[in-house]
């Protein structure tokens, strides 16, 4: 019997300091100082189960209380994307994360994503050079299918995070209706083709207007 109560006690231990390591995560609100190199902070979609977050983390290869970790929630990408994503488009739950290591300086960003279907890696890179952010390694992901939209709010929420770093509003706002009428036009014209205007700054804004 003792043994029995002391394999309940254990288990008991264990899922208190589980929920606990999970509750200071998503209370990650500010970062000291400015991003440095070597510095890997996690997004995560505040409506993921707990399967799928510890699936998330498993394939970022990351530990839950060694990561800064950024909750990134529906009224994050309503309060970011209200003004030009649909309703319809954006949903009402978040499943988009990212995983992001800061890279030394020159690097630029090199962004990969897997289960996004609207945003494309080059579309979201585009938008973050906008938005104030260099020399990063980003991975998107969500545990199914997803058009995306929450995985720049979230990158950009987590930059925001650190204290000593002021990303331009005006920016950020330019930056997410880029990232949207890029992925608009692909629906028109194809991604390939959409990714083409990118590098050519005139045809795309011309495409904008």
């Amino acid at each position: 019997m003792k043994k029995l109560v002391c394999g309940f006690l254990s288990v008991g231990l264990l899922l208190s300091s589980f929920n606990v390591s999970i509750a200071k995560a998503d209370e990650v609100t500010s970062l000291k100082g400015s991003p440095e190199v070597g510095d890997v902070i996690v997004t995560v979609g505040a409506d993921l189960t707990e399967k799928q977050r510890f699936e998330l983390l498993n394939k970022f290869n990351v530990v839950e209380s060694d990561t800064n970790i950024v909750k990134v929630t529906i009224d994050d990408e309503k309060e970011y994307l209200g003004s030009y994503v649909s309703k319809e488009r954006m949903g009402n739950k978040s499943y988009s994360n990212s995983k992001i290591e800061i890279l030394k300086e020159g690097s630029g960003i090199d962004v990969s994503t897997s289960n996004i279907s609207w945003v494309s890696e080059a579309m979201y890179a585009n938008a973050l050079l906008t938005a104030g952010v260099q020399d990063a390694k980003i991975e998107v992901t969500a545990p199914f299918e997803v058009s995306g939209t929450g995985a720049l709010t979230g990158i950009i929420k987590a930059y925001d995070s650190y204290e000593d770093v002021e990303l331009n509003k005006e920016q950020i706002d330019i930056a997410n209706e880029e990232m949207v009428t890029s992925a608009e036009i692909s629906d028109e014209i194809g991604v390939e083709e959409a990714d083409a205007l990118l590098d050519n700054p005139v045809n795309f804004n011309e495409a904008m207007k």
